[in-house]
């Protein structure tokens, strides 16, 4: 099983979400472990996967429309391991090649740019 750099009944808060913490439970922990692994495998085949195709790698532990504050989870514990690129950027709307709204990133960077860096760090 995969590592992760929190446990089950921290409480993690973001500095680009500073009003929505999170209390990781078991349902999140086993998640961020399955999201984890899906998002380095999409990233060394330097594709993207949709918000569905993440709940499925999930076992649908959340709904696709529910993974909000599991990918703030994720880039958590991208940023809390000295990675400089979140993998959740790799999680893209159906109808687009972006995230949707919520996803935060450095603005000076576009995103299509953004996310072949973050493929790029995995290959």
């Amino acid at each position: 099983m995969l590592q992760m750099t929190f446990k089950v009944g921290e409480m993690l808060e973001f500095s680009w979400r500073q009003d929505r913490p999170v209390v990781v439970n078991e349902r999140m922990f086993s998640a961020a472990v399955l999201a984890r692994a899906a998002l380095i495998a999409v990233a060394h085949t330097g594709q993207t996967i949709t918000y569905g195709g993440l709940s499925k790698a999930i076992d649908g532990l959340y709904h696709y429309q529910q993974l909000g504050r599991l990918l703030d989870v994720v880039s958590y514990d991208c940023f809390r391991r000295g990675e400089k690129r979140s993998l959740a950027a790799l999680v893209v709307l159906s109808t687009s090649t972006e995230p949707s709204y919520g996803f935060v990133h450095d603005d000076s960077v576009q995103m299509a740019d953004y996310q072949r860096l973050v493929q790029l760090d995995w290959q």
